[in-house]
This record gives structure tokens, C-alpha cells and sequence, in this order.
């Protein structure tokens, strides 16, 4: 009786450290696969955040062409030309109250222009920036509008102070172009009964300042000179790139265009109305 209770005990045992091995096959083998599953899942990650990051560095297609206008003059309505006549070429022949109903029903459905955004890459003074900046742009593939704008813009103006002998006024302005330490051109104004010496207008403060402080170091005791703000008109030529319908697509542009050219610094996007 007491070898057969052993070897039922033993028998027990056998069976329990069976059943753990097992149990213990079955967790490592789920542990497996969800390690693989969590593996994948990871690299699904990494590939669609890889394929986004692309897709923003990559630049924008250029608009199509009819959304770009071009820079040639654009036609001038004389004032004679209505707005009926714009909408309604053959209204000439309708009598006049049909006249009055069809230009009050089109000027009610005229859809408005649609805005379109650009990117401003250069604000140029004369024909020679602006050709530069359009040649660099065509090779990137995107064509150009340019804009000719007037703005009144402050300067600084270097002047002395009234003088009332024309003779002493042109003795101090030629010694001072003649002192080539001396920055701008002196030249003799008489805006009322009296005159005055002014060394042009300068763009930025701190060229006036240096230059004020110069002219009265050297002639304090015989003139004193001031710089004061001025507003004049400014006329400027400004090179867009673009044309989009939404603004993402203009900000992806500027991004694109600031990495690949040197010369494309500080640009910014605006809208403006398209030009039929």
C-alpha cells in the first residue's frame, strides 16, 4: 500500500510540472507575437511620418497657366466704356428699358474675383533686379507677376540750419564736397528768403546720425547741421511668385524657394486679386 501511495504522489507530480511547462510555452509564445505586433506597428509609424515629412519638403507644383497672369500691359477701358458693354457686347441693338433690365440683372450675378496667394521675393528699384529675380525663378519652373507700387516712405534729410547769404552757403557747400571724408553732396537750397545747405535724403537713421555728427564736429563753430524725417515718394517694383488658389500651397513655396536660392531672403506671402 505504501509503494503504491508513492507512486501515485509521484505520478501527481509529473502530471503538475507537465501542465506548467505547458502553460509556460503557451505565455512565451504570446509574448512573441505580441512583440512582433508591436514591431510592426512601429515601423508603420516611422513610415507614414517619413512619407509626411517628404511630402512638405517636396515644393509645390507650379499653378497652371491660365491661373498666373502674365506681365504684359493689361487692356485700358476708356471711360466711355460701360459696364454694360463689358458683359453685354450686343445690347446696342435691345431698346433701352430692355437695356436697363439686363445691365441691373448682370451687375447682380457678376461672381467675385477669387483672392490667389503669392510670394513676394524681391521689391526692386530698377529693370535689373527685377530680371534677375525672374530668371531665377524660371528655373525653378514658376513664372512671375510684378507690380509696380508708389508709397510714401520716410527718410531722413542731413541739413544746416537757414542761412541768409547765398555766398556763404555755396563757400560751405563747396568745402564740403570738396573733404572726401564726408559722405552725400552739399547743395545750396533756398525753399524761402532764405538759404540752406542740404546733404540729400538718407534711408536709415543711423547714416544720417553718423553723418550729422560728422559735419558738426568739423563746423560747429561756423554752421550747425540737424537731420530731420522727411516723407517722399518711393516708387518700387515688386517680383511675386505663384498664383494659388489656398494658402498652404504659397507658404510651401516660400519654404522651397528660401532653401534652394541664396538670394531669396525675408519673403512672405500675400493675396492679391488675380488680373484678368
Amino acid at each position: 500500500m505504501e509503494i503504491q501511495f508513492e507512486f501515485a504522489i509521484r505520478l501527481a507530480n509529473q502530471r503538475g510540472r507537465m501542465s506548467a511547462d505547458s502553460e509556460n510555452g503557451k505565455t512565451k509564445g504570446s509574448s512573441k507575437l505580441s512583440l512582433l505586433g508591436n514591431i510592426a506597428l512601429i515601423l508603420g509609424l516611422l513610415v507614414v511620418i517619413a512619407g509626411g515629412v517628404v511630402g512638405w519638403l517636396m515644393p509645390p507644383p507650379p499653378p497652371p497657366i491660365e491661373t498666373i497672369s502674365l506681365t504684359e500691359d493689361e487692356p485700358v477701358l476708356s471711360e466711355s466704356t460701360s459696364l454694360l458693354e463689358v458683359l453685354s457686347p450686343n445690347t446696342k441693338d435691345t431698346p433701352d428699358v430692355e437695356v436697363e433690365e439686363v445691365m441691373l440683372i448682370d451687375a447682380n450675378q457678376v461672381p467675385p474675383l477669387p483672392i490667389k496667394y503669392y510670394v513676394q521675393v524681391a521689391n526692386c528699384l530698377d529693370r535689373e533686379c527685377v530680371g534677375e529675380h525672374r530668371r531665377l525663378l524660371s528655373r525653378q519652373g514658376y513664372r512671375t507677376r510684378i507690380e509696380n507700387s508708389v508709397e510714401s516712405m520716410p527718410f531722413r534729410e542731413v541739413r544746416s540750419q537757414p542761412l541768409h547769404s547765398s555766398e556763404r552757403s555755396a563757400a560751405v557747400a563747396e568745402e564740403i564736397n570738396q573733404d572726401h571724408g564726408l559722405n552725400g553732396y552739399a547743395q545750396v537750397l533756398k525753399p524761402n528768403d532764405w538759404y540752406r545747405i542740404s546733404l540729400g535724403v538718407f534711408p536709415e537713421v543711423d547714416q544720417a546720425d553718423r553723418l550729422t555728427k560728422a559735419l558738426n564736429a568739423k563746423y560747429a563753430r561756423r554752421i550747425t547741421f540737424e537731420h530731420v524725417e522727411i516723407r517722399l515718394d518711393f516708387e518700387h517694383m515688386r517680383v511675386y511668385a505663384g498664383g494659388y488658389r489656398e494658402e498652404k500651397e504659397a507658404l510651401r513655396l516660400k519654404t522651397y524657394l528660401e532653401r534652394r536660392e541664396p538670394l531669396f531672403r525675408d519673403l512672405f506671402v500675400t493675396a492679391l486679386l488675380p488680373r484678368d
